[in-house]
């Protein structure tokens, strides 16, 4: 409107704005249907279009002759609908067409376009659009009079759109990511979904495809996954990889990896897969007792690895009707833990983890035992490289062992599961930074024998306090709510330690060895030790 005219005002038509550039549109010539696919571009074309249509739609209600009124209808009209040679339109066909798979108002859309109403009790963005467009319109032609025509002209005449056509699919994805810098990218999923669409709709299954595929973002919202559906098909990536007996390191992007992969077959799959996460994180299911102690820890792996390696197991020994046999999943989630928490140690990093991953999940495909017999640790290296480690709060490995620990000291897990839980300093920080003659050396600060888990309501209040103090609230005397914590092993420390001024630097270390120990005693229970001399 201010493009058209000068501070709003109908009397300021303004001549000199010669072009208005609303951006590009990006598609390819599908040979298949003989139209042009938009790959980036559909709300611009859905608003124009509905604005337009509500012009049309007022310009049709007006009576001005001699004032060009027709000739721009009919050049509306051709934007709509198709014309024959003499420029006569035709209502029942639109020149466009939705077929985007989970839009569920798109005839709604269509009929707006086609009638120039809002169908009945619709509530959809679409009619919701059209209405305030046609309530507008109505207030600028009551205010312009004559000169609203010139609205609709300067659309059609002087608003640019760049077309960019290209020569195929992928060449016009290439196109919409180069170009599209504003907004969120294509995800990967959005690309499978119309490939896939288009493969149900052929098999006339198009309607089950939209339900199914609702569903999976359904789960992918209600498990909060960072990436969404791209998530499930990462996972099955390495399903696919295991079976390929891939353990290169490196791996594809999605697109490429999938390029040649996407089938009824594959959806089924990761719509399997989709169930197994969402009864995992919702715990929609009873697992038991052990499998549940296990995956809460999992949740605090340093990196998401261990997931990957979760689906390929699934996969491969789920039974007929999707489960698997509890005390075998059980012990390889157990392996899982001992294995992946000391890598994580000897060999921090984010994607450290790949290489003895892959081959273990080719190995899951074989129905061979996983026993990482070629990564197993060296006793006397891992525990000088553990005493030696830095396990400050931000790191990941830190929460992993404390959340370890936790069940180690019989720690029941409906306690605490719904917890919000932060690592409480037993001997404070604060002390420490008053008085740095209270430990012989600083770094026990930070030392794993210093540290536990702690109800974020009780550890906010005792965090800066002497033992003494602190125990108070751990055991409900202070605090705003006055709540004992349901940390059985800082229980059982409170109990022992009911006169202790503070936590003591000898305390940490025994504390320190301890956790060690027992970390050791669980590598070789899951015969992760190198025993060869």
């Amino acid at each position: 409107m201010d493009f058209t005219f000068l501070d709003g005002d109908p009397e300021k038509f303004d001549t000199k704005n010669s072009e208005y550039y609303l951006g590009s549109i990006v598609g390819f010539d599908n040979n298949e249907n003989k139209a042009l696919e938009v790959i980036d571009g559909q709300q611009r074309l859905t608003t124009i279009l509905l604005l337009l249509r509500a012009i049309f739609a007022k310009l049709s209600k007006m009576n001005m002759a001699g004032s060009g009124i027709e000739n721009t209808k009919k050049d509306i009209a051709s934007c709509i609908w198709e014309t024959n040679e003499d420029g006569e339109y035709d209502t029942n066909r639109l020149k466009i067409d939705t077929k985007v798979a989970t839009d569920d108002d798109r005839d709604e859309f269509l009929a707006i376009l086609k009638n120039g109403e809002v169908p009945i009790n619709s509530k959809s963005k679409y009619a919701r659009n059209y209405d305030f467009f046609v309530k507008e319109v109505d207030k600028f032609y009551e205010k312009a009079g004559e000169m609203f025509r010139r609205f609709p002209q300067r659309i059609l005449n002087n608003v640019i759109i760049l077309n960019v056509k290209a020569s195929d699919w992928d060449s016009s994805l290439r196109i919409f990511n180069t170009l599209n810098d504003r907004g969120s990218p294509l995800a990967d999923s959005d690309i499978f979904k119309s490939k896939l669409y288009a493969i149900y709709t052929t098999n006339g299954k198009q309607k089950e495809f939209i339900d199914d595929w609702k569903e999976l973002e359904k789960i992918a919202k209600d498990i909060s996954l960072k990436q969404g559906v791209d998530d499930f098909f990462s996972n099955y990536m390495y399903c696919l990889r295991a079976k390929d007996g891939n353990t290169n390191t490196t791996t594809i992007a999605l697109r490429a990896f999938y390029k040649d992969r996407i089938d009824e077959q594959t959806f089924e799959n990761i719509k399997i897969l989709a169930k197994f996460w969402s009864e995992i994180k919702d715990e929609k299911e009873e697992f038991g007792d052990e499998i549940s102690k296990n995956l809460f820890i999992l949740k605090y792996a340093p990196n998401s690895m261990w997931e990957y390696m979760v689906s390929v197991y699934f996969m491969q020994n789920k039974d007929e009707n999707g489960k698997l046999d509890e005390k075998q999943f059980a012990e390889f989630l157990g392996k899982l833990i001992a294995f992946s928490f000391a890598y994580e140690i000897i060999m921090p990093g984010v994607n450290a983890l790949r290489t003895p991953f892959f081959p273990e999940m080719v190995k899951i495909v074989k129905n061979e035992k996983v026993d990482f017999a070629n990564f197993k640790f060296d006793e006397a290296n891992f525990k000088e490289v553990f005493m030696t480690t830095n396990f400050g709060n931000s790191r990941g490995i830190t929460r992993a062992i404390l959340t370890w620990w936790l069940f180690e000291n019989g720690q029941n897990l409906d306690d605490i599961k719904n917890e919000k839980l932060d690592i409480e300093h037993i001997f404070a920080k604060k002390l420490y930074e008053d008085d740095s003659s209270l430990l012989s050396n600083p770094r026990n600060l930070e030392n794993l024998g210093n540290k536990v888990l702690l109800e974020k309501s009780i550890n906010i209040p005792a965090r800066d306090y002497h033992f003494c103090d602190k125990r108070k609230y751990y055991i409900g005397e202070l605090g705003k709510k006055k709540r004992q914590t349901k940390v059985s092993e800082l229980l059982k420390i409170t109990r022992e330690n009911e006169h202790l001024q503070d936590f003591t630097e000898e305390m940490i270390l025994v504390r320190q060895q301890l956790i060690l120990d027992q970390f050791v005693e669980n590598l070789r229970k899951n015969d992760l030790i190198n025993t060869q001399r």
